[in-house]
């Protein structure tokens, strides 16, 4: 079976900042194995009514813009230290593909979504006491991608298809 997310990824600059970082703390994997980046939509199985080609269409047709988020500090987020990110359009653009996407898909882990969405992008594997936090300030997300991965096995991402954001 298949699952889909759709993942935000950072300006070149914060990108480099933050493998510039990892490097510094051991440059261990993460839990995904991906490049520095925000998950707009958490991982999902599509329901039988909606195809492989329909979640690809959803994605190609969504409207999206460049977007700002502030980093709002660290955080311990199981054996990971992420930077806290947030943006109104952010939010508003989560909400609107859990709208777009309705009761056609089941989420793994849906208590992250809605309201208790929680934006954020992995700096490290580690303890937030022995990370200094790097100067990411502001965020641009600009590149939006739909990946797609067999399950049980998370580590096997195939990304699908890759949008550059419209500029602001």
């Amino acid at each position: 079976m298949k699952k889909y997310s759709f993942i935000l990824f950072p300006d070149t600059e914060t990108l480099a900042a933050i493998e510039r970082l990892r490097e510094v703390h051991g440059n261990e994997k993460l839990v995904d194995g991906l490049p520095p980046h925000v998950t707009l939509k958490r991982r999902f199985f599509s329901k039988e009514r909606l195809s492989a080609d329909d979640i690809l269409k959803i994605f190609e047709k969504f409207p999206i813009e460049q977007i700002q988020v502030s980093p709002r500090g660290l955080d311990q987020f199981g054996s990971s230290v992420v930077v806290k990110v947030g943006s109104p359009l952010l939010e508003k653009y989560h909400r609107d593909l859990l709208a777009v996407l309705g009761d056609n898909i089941v989420t793994d882990g849906p208590e992250w979504e809605g309201g208790a969405y929680n934006p954020h992008i992995m700096l490290v594997k580690g303890e937030m006491a022995d990370v200094v936090f790097p100067d990411l300030h502001p965020i641009t997300l600009n590149k939006i991608r739909l990946y797609e991965y067999e399950f049980p096995d998370d580590t096997k991402w195939t990304a699908l298809h890759t949008l550059a954001c419209r500029a602001l």
